[in-house]
């Protein structure tokens, strides 16, 4: 059951006050979340502020890593900041779909930087350290009035885990602004200057929205990481399926083959299933549904494999079934 490795329904939130300074640290499998005290929209216009310092710890792999995720009242992304190796990405939820741009070499490993975003009608500006602006025109999240909720260092999905320090957050909102310095230095509560917002540290990693049997087109991610994961989920259910139905035969030559053959696929399939439903409540893992057709194809492989492994005189009693 290697699918379900590791065999944990609980883990720690590791995320730590810093002791030297006013901040937040947040390692692997980390999140913390926040929601507006009544209920109303974080951004009551169609203009956006979000003001930044932190420092990565970690120059990002292939995964995008969400440094700050703004979601509706169901936990749907809007908006996030985001890593991706050393560069900077932001992207906006959208009817059709999602649009990102995006700056190279900003977030680099142990250096600290300070971000002001700001967007309004036109176009999206980045300040960079007080000093270097990118623009992006025609960047416009689109769906400002659904934000009801922050979570940093993560996706609620709890599979854009990102890992860095965070020293302070300002949201801005017409000529409101909300206000967080990261000074309490313990407990599980980073509270606003405006004490209408709240972000909570929960004690144990918490998957916000979980995705039950993603689908592959939403699942999709042009890297090598992916490819892996497809190969060894073939590899893995590809012995199965060999040695499952060689079982089968050894141990009851009167079945007929199709029927062994038939069963191996179904079981293969049916383990994968509940692998993957188990995987829902599991944090540190993630419901597929590109890995059980990747489990079903390599059962089935596996079937085919011991099939032309089979004398030819076996081979010939199959096809006479």
């Amino acid at each position: 059951m290697a699918g379900l490795w590791p065999f944990e329904f609980k883990t720690s939130n590791q995320v730590e006050w810093l002791r030297e300074e006013n901040g937040v640290a947040f390692k692997k499998n980390a999140v913390a979340y926040g929601r507006s005290s009544d209920g109303k929209p974080f951004f009551q216009t169609n203009q956006l502020g979000v003001e930044i310092i932190l420092m990565p710890e970690k120059e990002t792999g292939d995964r995008i890593s969400n440094i700050i995720t703004f979601v509706d009242d169901k936990y749907n992304e809007v908006l996030s900041v985001s890593q991706w190796k050393t560069h900077l990405i932001l992207r906006t939820s959208k009817d059709n779909g999602a649009a990102e741009v995006g700056a190279k070499d900003i977030l680099k490993k142990g250096q600290p930087i300070f971000m002001a975003v700001s967007s309004d009608e036109k176009a999206t500006k980045v300040i960079l350290n007080g000093a270097k602006t990118l623009s992006y025109q025609g960047f416009k999240p689109e769906k400002l009035k659904d934000i009801t909720g922050i979570v940093l260092a993560n996706a609620p999905t709890g599979q854009r885990q990102w890992e860095g320090n965070l020293y302070y957050l300002a949201l801005y909102s017409g000529t409101s602004k909300t206000e967080f310095k990261f000074s309490e230095g313990w407990g599980n509560l980073i509270e606003s200057d405006t004490k209408d917002l709240r972000i909570f540290i929960p004690s144990d990693f918490r998957v916000l929205k979980r995705t039950v049997l993603l689908s592959p087109l939403k699942g999709f991610r042009p890297d090598r990481h992916y490819f892996f994961d497809i190969l060894v989920n073939i590899t893995g259910f590809l012995f199965y399926g060999f040695f499952v139905a060689l079982s089968f035969k050894n141990s009851a030559p009167e079945v007929p083959y199709r029927k062994i053959y038939f069963y191996t696929a179904l079981s293969g399939t049916a383990i994968s299933l509940f692998i993957e439903l188990t995987q829902v409540f599991m944090p540190e893992r993630n419901s597929s549904l590109t890995d059980l057709i990747c489990n079903s194809v390599g059962t089935i492989l596996g079937i085919i494999f011991l099939h032309y492994y089979l004398p030819p005189s076996a081979s010939a009693a199959w096809a006479d079934e």
